[in-house]
């Protein structure tokens, strides 16, 4: 037997079709799986060691890795539009518009709006939205995104109406400071 890569193979043809259907049932849930336990005895009895299992770091290790990035939030509302990933806008979702190098679509963030209420008592609402768009991105004195597009100096985020009401309160603040947390891959 052939002794390649740090296994035993009766043919290299044959060690990577094992390995190959060993590594796609690994990705199945366990109970779909194409093997049955002598299958995989089998398998383990032939030197072919099985690939281990990610370990997930503890809670705490989680938030001390994430981003943390501070500035301003709006809102935006484009209805009948397409997101950036595919979707049609949805002005009633929990979502967000951010830059490539902030976030990667599909990542949930957790958006935080700490301010003084009216008896001067310190408020943070913290709410979680998936970003699923590109933005916000510099505007002209008249709003309009100038051209070529490139990210806005002072925002990070640009949320749904429907989150930025949830977030504030209401849609009459329209740009507020904020701190988005985006948790590592």
């Amino acid at each position: 037997m052939p002794f390649i890569n740090g296994r035993y193979y009766m043919s290299p043809q044959y060690g990577a079709a094992i390995e190959n259907t060993r590594l796609e049932a690994d990705d199945l849930p366990e109970e779909d799986s194409a093997f049955s336990e002598p299958q995989l005895e089998l398998l383990a009895a032939r030197n072919i060691p099985q690939r281990a299992q990610p370990k997930t770091p503890p809670a705490h290790n989680q938030n001390q890795n994430a981003k943390h990035l501070s500035g301003d939030a709006t809102y935006y509302d484009l209805p009948g539009s397409k997101t950036a990933s595919g979707h049609p806008f949805n002005p009633n979702k929990m979502s967000a518009a951010m830059t490539g190098e902030k976030a990667r679509l599909g990542k949930h963030v957790t958006v935080t709006y700490s301010h003084k209420d009216a008896h001067g008592k310190a408020v943070s609402t913290s709410i979680s939205v998936v970003v699923d768009d590109r933005g916000p991105f510099a505007r002209d004195p008249h709003g309009r995104p100038i051209h070529p597009l490139r990210p806005d100096p002072q925002g990070v985020i640009d949320l749904t109406p429907a989150a930025f009401k949830e977030l504030t309160g209401s849609l009459k603040k329209g740009r507020v400071p904020v701190t988005v947390t985006v948790p590592n891959e």
